[in-house]
């Protein structure tokens, strides 16, 4: 489940503005009855009338000479000594109650960020951020969503996600979603301009953040690792090379797509050995054997070295080795606790670049790779 800091609701009307309110909508609305009673009995007027009358009188509209008794315009007088004054009192409190509120639901939503910890910040609640943030649900990753647009924005806290509508352009924006306590930055808007941007801006504050940006087209891949951007992700390319492979090599195709869900029974996951790990000195052939017996080793990546993909089974591991398995859940988490992985690092996090060439084939790898190099040439041509 995700942790439960991640939610921020609206606050209801404090109890005391509450109470207030009622009050002064008691009073209104009595006003207002005894005004509709008193000119029905003094003028003989109908229900309609003698309401419109009050009404008119209550909010100083005024329409002219009525043509009421003396009797009614006295009654009219003090009409409107109370009605004036209720009305002008109960409306500066429901504005009031509203301000309120907007504020302690923003003091609160500011209270809820600060408490966050290496946490995601996801720029645009489009198609592409909703699905982002549904599996970071998923995987009990916490999240900040920045949307400029108020529905949007709307949508996001509706589900119970911490959100701060502005633009993610702007340094206060990023700051007030936590940048500085951020381990990602996701952006994930359909504007070019405002991913480049808050690319830029991101990695002026945050030299050591990851960011994964949205690309539309290759020469907008080229501006955005100029800004900063550590990783790009092109939908359409991505999703292209999904359906080849659904047709070249369904079977693969449907086993990765599987895998990479945080609910599936098969997991794919990267674990950093910790200095006092006890797999230290350990071979794989040894993990195999033992707890992690439903662990494929899938790549072994160890500093100044190539990555080893598979690596051997009489390869010894050593502090600060990572290595990305795939298997059984509850095998990797016990493989995980072992290789003493800060509680930070998730068995599936979707949004670290280090984790995506595990979820493809080395061939299907080496295609992207070759595509975007393509790309990179045609656009500087």
């Amino acid at each position: 489940m995700p942790p439960e800091h991640q939610y921020s609701h609206p606050p209801e009307i404090p109890g005391e503005h509450r109470r207030r309110l009622v009050r002064a909508l008691t009073a209104l609305f009595g006003i207002l009855s005894i005004g509709v009673c008193g000119l029905m009995w003094i003028e003989g007027w109908d229900f309609w009338r003698a309401f419109f009358f009050t009404l008119i009188t209550v909010t100083t509209v005024g329409y002219g000479d009525e043509g009421i008794s003396d009797a009614g315009e006295r009654f009219a007088i003090l009409l409107l000594v109370g009605g004036i004054g209720t009305a002008s009192y109960t409306f500066a409190l429901v504005v009031q109650t509203m301000v309120a509120n907007q504020f302690a639901w923003k003091r609160r939503m500011h209270s809820r960020i600060n408490k966050l910890d290496e946490h995601v910040i996801v720029c645009g609640f489009g198609r592409m951020g909703r699905t982002i943030c549904e599996e970071l649900v998923v995987t009990g990753k916490a999240f900040v969503v920045i949307e400029v647009d108020v529905a949007a924005a709307t949508r996001a806290l509706e589900l119970g996600y911490a959100v701060v509508q502005g633009c993610a352009t702007e340094d206060e924006v990023l700051k007030e979603a936590g940048i500085e306590r951020a381990t990602h930055m996701v952006c994930a808007t359909d504007r070019e301009s405002e991913n480049i941007v808050a690319t830029l801006s991101a990695r002026q504050l945050r030299s050591d953040i990851t960011i994964i940006a949205r690309a539309e087209r290759p020469e907008e891949i080229r501006k955005l690792r100029l800004a900063g951007a550590t990783r790009t992700v092109a939908p359409f390319h991505l999703g292209g090379i999904e359906i080849a492979n659904a047709i070249t090599r369904p079977r693969v195709a449907e086993f990765l797509a599987a895998s990479v869900r945080a609910e599936s029974e098969v997991g794919l996951a990267e674990i950093a050995i910790g200095a006092e790990s006890p797999l230290i000195g350990r071979t794989l052939a040894d993990c195999g054997r033992t707890d992690a017996s439903r662990i494929s080793f899938v790549t072994l990546e160890r500093a100044g070295e190539p990555p080893f993909t598979p690596p051997r089974g009489t390869m010894t591991l050593q502090a600060g080795d990572l290595l990305i398995v795939a298997g059984d859940p509850d095998q990797i988490r016990w493989m995980r606790d072992e290789a003493n992985v800060h509680p930070s690092v998730q068995e599936h996090d979707p949004l670290d670049p280090d984790q995506f060439p595990a979820a493809l084939p080395a061939s299907v790898a080496h295609e992207v790779e070759l595509d975007s190099a393509e790309s990179t040439r045609q656009s500087a041509s």
